[in-house]
Order: structure tokens, then sequence, then C-alpha cells
């Protein structure tokens, strides 16, 4: 069964983050969650002057950025939610 190949590649691979193929989150075998961020020095330079310009008061900006800490919190929380294997 297809899941139980996924499953098992994930239980070999839990200790690697790999910027090649999209792995951005992990979770080992303990329960800690790992978080790997890629960012484009001009993404750093956009995601920071957001900041700041929310942290002056800016609401646009702040809306901005929440928007992006959102999408974070939602990876984290894929990240702890369990789909046990199927078989």
């Amino acid at each position: 069964m297809i899941s139980q190949e996924i499953y098992a590649n994930f239980e070999s691979t839990l200790n690697l983050f790999d910027t090649d193929d999209g792995t951005h989150a992990k979770v080992t075998a303990d329960g800690r969650v790992g978080v790997l961020l890629m960012f484009e020095e001009d993404d750093i330079d956009m995601l920071l002057g957001t900041y700041f310009e929310g942290m002056d008061g800016s609401e646009g900006a702040q809306r901005a950025f929440g928007t992006w800490v959102s999408g974070v919190m939602g990876l984290l929380e894929s990240c702890v939610t369990d789909f046990p294997p199927e078989g």
C-alpha cells in the first residue's frame, strides 16, 4: 500500500531536511518538531520591513505580517496532528 511506503520513507528520513525536495518540517520519533524556513534576501527584507512597519502602527503591515504568521502556525499545527499509517 502506498501509504505504508510513504510512512516507511518518513520514518527513515526523520532526521533530514532537504531544501531540494521541499521538506520544511519534521516530527522526530521522540515528538520534537523541527521547521526549516528558507528565504531569498529580498523576501527577508520585505518580511522585516513589514514587521517594523507594523510595529510603527501600519495596520496594513500588521495584517500582512499576521497573515504570514498565520501560515507558519498552520505549518506547526499540521506537524503535530497525528495521521496514523493505514494498515
